[in-house]
């Protein structure tokens, strides 16, 4: 499924493409902090599934 993912956003003009495997509470998400510390002002995030980020931050 994850091939299926990449080959889609490389097709709609994504340049970089960030993934992270980790699931479970102690899960840091270290992708997801590389991936907000990359953007800048007007870049487009696009998350095609919420599934592993749904979960509370707190």
């Amino acid at each position: 499924m994850l091939d299926r993912q990449f080959a889609a956003l490389t097709a709609a003009g994504c340049q970089r493409i960030f993934t992270d495997k980790k699931s479970g509470k102690n899960a840091e998400g270290g992708e997801l902090w590389a991936c907000l510390d990359y953007l800048r002002p007007g870049d487009t995030l696009v998350v095609p599934s919420l599934e592993c980020r749904s979960s509370p931050l707190a």
